[in-house]
């Protein structure tokens, strides 16, 4: 967060330091993502209200419980600060406390409604304290718990996926052909036995003549998409085949969507490889603990498919750590300006950022990211910020924030253990 606006505090010729209490334990167990977007609203709000002074940030420890820790976030300024009677209403979304102020910082108050709420997700409750012309303080606390170097371990090493003795046979419903081979890959890795069909038509026809002991099926797809597909597949062809909905829009109601077209379960993409392998366990009622033979998966290298980017280099692997690099590098740079160009309202770069970044994406095959990003260019061009701009906003920078360090960890043990 510091290194991220530390540039915006220079320009204004601000005093930006931080201090974070020397008692609070090295790794403590929290929505990373969640609180990093927080910290950054906060401290962006602060640096961007404030002329001349200091923007100061502090995480105190205030109790010990066992293993729990209740720290205090503070940010400190000495910014344009506000009247006591217009402060219930600054946090409101799209609000701020007068027009003056909305047309000199150009902000509409979105980046503290979307902080205060995450506050209350995460059981705190931002405090505001500010005097007119003085300057404002933030206050929230969280109650956080202490984890063990060893237990960190031991969660990245327990993930193992099995191969099943059993070969199954799996219908593979898909017409994108990055996940094509992505999704054959790690079934084959399963042990299991894999048809693809480019479409719900194409399945339909390979249903007539094929058995087969369970069906992956995208949702979107053209001819006849996951939904229509399935209906044929119960109301036509009879068959009580399970069926698992594979869709990179884990929307809110898909699920049951889903179930109600007659399908079994749902995963989304990109799909966690354990997650896939057990409900494919529990559907196609395989025992797993008579498997023979195991395959450890490294947590890390999980739902990347640097297929494209390994195309391009040509077997170049130092070409491929500096795209990796610069992705790590740029991207959360590039995501920050689109988050400040939505409290901005500035619709304009809010598509020529998110457009950026969706190139970026491609890269690195995340057509769910991909996607989000589109929906965002698509509904940047009516001049409006709707809610589902916003949670799709929140969906991506989730999704990042389990990306960086997948590609970091292959970063340094894939192509620095070459060097």
């Amino acid at each position: 967060m510091y290194d991220l606006l530390s540039l915006s505090a220079a320009q204004k010729h601000l005093e930006f330091t931080y201090k974070v209490d020397d008692r609070i334990p090295r790794t403590l167990l929290c929505d990373a993502l969640r609180l990093n977007q927080i910290l950054i609203n906060l401290v962006g709000n602060a640096i961007k209200f404030t002329e001349k002074g200091s923007v100061r940030f502090f995480v105190e420890l205030l109790e010990v419980n066992n293993d729990l820790y209740t720290l205090k976030f503070r940010v400190i300024d000495t910014g344009i600060g506000i009247e006591s009677e217009k402060q219930k209403s600054i946090f409101e979304r799209f609000n701020q406390v007068n027009n003056e102020i909305n047309r000199k910082y150009e902000g509409t108050g979105l980046g503290l409604s979307i902080s205060k709420n995450l506050i209350e997700l995460l059981g705190g409750n931002l405090i505001m304290n500010s005097e007119l012309g003085q300057g404002s303080e933030f206050t929230f606390n969280l109650q956080l718990k202490a984890i063990q170097d060893s237990e960190i371990d031991q969660e990245l090493n327990k993930i193992n996926i099995s191969n099943s003795p059993i070969k199954l046979r799996i219908l593979l419903v898909e017409d994108n052909q990055l996940n094509q081979k992505l999704a054959k890959n790690v079934l084959n890795n399963f042990g299991f036995e894999v048809v693809i069909a480019d479409n719900g038509l194409i399945g339909l026809e390979i249903l007539k003549s094929q058995v087969f002991d369970l069906i992956l099926m995208d949702i979107q797809m053209p001819e006849l998409d996951g939904y229509q597909t399935t209906r044929i597949i119960r109301n036509e062809l009879k068959l009580s085949i399970p069926i698992i909905a594979m869709t990179a829009h884990s929307i809110l109601g898909e699920k049951e969507k889903c179930l109600d077209a007659g399908m079994n379960d749902f995963i989304s993409k990109p799909f966690n490889q354990k997650e896939l392998h057990d409900k494919i366990s529990t559907l196609a009622e395989i025992n797993s603990s008579n498997s023979t033979e195991n395959k450890t998966i490294v947590t890390n290298n999980m739902n990347i498919n640097l297929t494209y980017l390994q195309e391009l280099s040509n077997g170049n692997k130092s070409f491929e750590a500096e795209m990796i690099s610069l992705f790590l590098h740029q991207v959360p740079k590039e995501m920050l300006t689109l988050q400040r160009a939505f409290d901005d309202l500035e619709y304009t770069r809010i598509a020529e950022t998110a457009h950026k970044l969706k190139s970026s994406m491609d890269i690195f095959n995340r057509s769910d990211l991909s996607l989000s990003l589109q929906a965002i260019i698509d509904e940047s061009k009516f001049g409006h910020i709707t809610s589902e701009m916003v949670l799709t906003l929140d969906s991506i920078l989730s999704k990042l924030s389990d990306f960086y360090p997948m590609l970091d960890g292959i970063l340094k043990t894939r192509y620095e253990a070459e060097k």
